[in-house]
């Protein structure tokens, strides 16, 4: 039986109830439905938008805060590289040039990870005229911020807030500066197999570049690293500025990189000191270590075999070489820019005379040897006969010759003994330099040679320094400026050590005033050898060096420390470059710099101690590198509320 049934044209269920018009509530209902549907739709698709569009405002803001992040990071790196004191950029409110939060000069880290809640100062970075924070749609903008990091002067906290149409991101990096200067070191090793043998004791940082599979560092004995001025004599400490102290302690903020090669560490020898042994007025560990995978060599010593356990570093070992390519070995070959003219020579590969070529340009030149010696007449003067024999040479005045000037006079004090020469340097027919000596040849079976000699150009030199050597023989003092080039090499006599200007106290030998620079060159001959102390005078305290007085020596081939057979207990104060080996024996101690392709500090345990100030005030002529790469330690996005 059916459900339905018509009956006067209008179909009815069996119950009797009509379905005239149930169209409209169908249509209705549906169409309820399609709109709910439809708005849902279209309210997903507007929330969809409008979380794509936060998306890309946010995503905005974090470009802008990374753009503030950059732009910081080349003006910290600017101020960095133009900073007379490099420790102390960070520190004086100024930033490449802007004036950072004067109210808040030395804010620092508190060593929590809640950067949110640190005293930040502010960097007020401006845009290039004409230009948008943002090439896309040049609404978005930044507030970069700074913070000191105590005890590491070269480090700086970078907070950048980005903003885009009112969405924020804030982004935080620590940075550090690692200058690719070589004379921010203490030991400075070439590319080419440099290597450092012996029982040294090394005071400061160490930077070699080293060569694949080659043991570039050979320590033994009680040989070591340290990162602090820890058994410096006396005759040093008082020479030189006193150490910065972080947490109570003296420190050099030394790091350790090796770019390639091994380390071999045997005996005691150790990278950093172990700070339960230490003292706690010195700082023990350095501050980092840096060299790529498998740089420690392991020994054979069954009583301390762990390598790794004879490295005390802040950062411990696993840190891979931070400086790339950015840093390699600086060769009189090189191009090089005079500092005071502009003009560059062109390294030798590119058809230029380089480095090599600016040192004698500039300089004054002896053709043959510089001798520092005594007075004493049986076996004294060779200095001053040296350089009387090349005025009164056979073939002419060489002196006048190899320096392309005129001999206007010569005359002698009797009373003396001092001859004096004196010379047209610049063709404008005045004397304007002079050579003196204090040496007569062999008269009556005597000779009589009192060592004294000079050599002074009053013109100066394109150097900007004043080019002079004065040797007085009878107190070992020695007066220098500018640049002084030997083609017959440099030594300091043995026999100087029984000279004490300063004192019976104090060790025997050279004392030097003034700014500059010894150049020994040719590839054979130029070498130096210093077989008596050479220091500072004491009077200038702890501003001695490189303050008051410094002094560079630069070999074409090789120098020499102490390596005499009566040397003993040297103290030299110096920067000091060799193109190929520097050899430093015995018991010798030195405050300064090795910059070499190898060293041998071999014998007695010879220490060598950074003096951070050297690199600012280098003397004249000196290779050296400029540039500096900015390391960022980490970067990380925090969220404030």
């Amino acid at each position: 039986m059916s459900a339905f049934e018509i009956k006067d044209g209008v179909r009815k269920s069996r119950f009797g109830l009509s379905e005239r018009g149930i169209a409209l509530p169908v249509v209705l209902v549906m169409t309820l439905i399609l709109t709910a549907v439809t708005g849902g739709f279209a309210w997903l698709v507007s929330s969809n938008m409008q979380m794509t569009r936060l998306e890309l405002y946010s995503n905005r803001a974090l470009f802008s805060a990374e753009a503030g992040l950059h732009q910081a990071m080349f003006h910290i790196r600017q101020d960095f590289l133009n900073a007379a004191n490099r420790d102390t950029a960070f520190s004086d409110n100024d930033i490449n040039g802007f004036t950072v939060d004067s109210q808040n000069p030395a804010n620092v880290w508190d060593g929590t990870p809640n950067f949110a809640v640190q005293n930040w100062y502010v960097l007020p970075l401006i845009l290039p005229t004409g230009e948008t924070p943002l090439q896309t749609g040049g609404e978005g903008t930044y507030q970069v911020q700074l913070l000191n990091v105590t005890g590491f002067p070269r480090q700086l906290f970078i907070r950048s807030a980005g903003t885009y149409r009112g969405e924020t991101r804030i982004i935080v990096s620590q940075i550090r500066m690692v200058s690719v200067s070589p004379w921010e070191n203490t030991v400075y090793a070439g590319g080419s197999g440099g290597t450092i043998n012996g029982n040294a004791m090394i005071h400061g940082s160490v930077h070699l570049l080293g060569q694949d599979g080659a043991t570039v560092l050979d320590f033994g004995g009680g040989a070591g690293i340290r990162n602090n001025y820890g058994g410096i004599p006396d005759s040093l400490r008082n020479r030189i500025p006193a150490l910065p102290q972080v947490s109570g302690e003296d420190t050099l903020n030394a790091e350790f990189r090796l770019r390639n090669g091994m380390v071999k560490l045997e005996g005691n020898g150790t990278i950093g000191d172990d700070p339960t042994l230490a003292s706690s007025a010195k700082k023990a560990t350095m501050d980092g270590v840096y060299a790529n995978n498998n740089w420690l060599d392991w020994n054979t010593n069954t009583d301390f075999n762990d390598t790794e356990s004879r490295v005390f570093s802040d950062n411990l070992t696993k840190n891979g070489y931070d400086m790339g390519n950015a840093a390699r070995f600086p060769t009189l070959d090189d191009e090089y820019e005079d500092p005071v003219t502009g003009t560059v020579y062109l390294s030798v590969p590119s058809g230029g005379t380089g480095h090599r070529g600016y040192l004698l340009d500039v300089s004054v030149h002896v053709p043959g040897a510089v001798i520092l010696d005594d007075n004493n007449q049986n076996n004294g003067g060779d200095g001053a006969e040296a350089i009387w024999e090349l005025v009164n040479a056979s073939g002419g005045d060489q002196i006048a010759e190899e320096n392309g000037w005129t001999q206007m006079g010569m005359s002698t004090d009797t009373a003396t003994g001092t001859t004096k020469v004196t010379y047209d340097a610049n063709g404008d027919g005045l004397e304007d330099s002079w050579v003196t000596y204090n040496y007569t040849p062999i008269r009556n079976d005597r000779k009589t040679n009192f060592g004294d000699f000079s050599i002074v150009s009053s013109l100066g030199s394109d150097d900007g320094v004043r080019d002079e050597l004065e040797w007085d023989a009878s107190n070992a003092n020695l007066k220098i400026g500018g640049i002084i080039t030997a083609t017959g090499g440099v030594s300091a006599d043995g026999d100087l050590k029984s000279i004490k200007p300063d004192g019976p106290n104090e060790p025997g030998g050279v004392r030097f005033s003034g700014n500059g620079t010894f150049f020994a060159a040719g590839t054979t001959a130029g070498n130096i050898a210093l077989n008596s102390s050479v220091l500072t005078h004491l009077g200038g305290g702890n501003n001695s060096f490189p303050n008051l007085g410094r002094i560079g020596f630069i070999a074409e081939n090789n120098i020499e420390l102490g390596t005499g057979g009566g040397d003993a207990q040297l103290h030299f104060t110096g920067a000091f470059y060799a193109q190929n080996m520097i050899k430093s024996a015995k018991q010798n101690n030195v405050a300064g710099t090795f910059v070499a392709q190898t060293f041998d500090q071999t014998g007695q345990v010879p220490s060598i101690f950074q003096v951070p100030a050297l690199a600012g005030s280098l003397p004249p002529g000196m290779p050296d590198l400029t540039g500096a790469v900015l390391v960022p330690s980490f970067w990380r996005e925090i969220f404030e509320d």
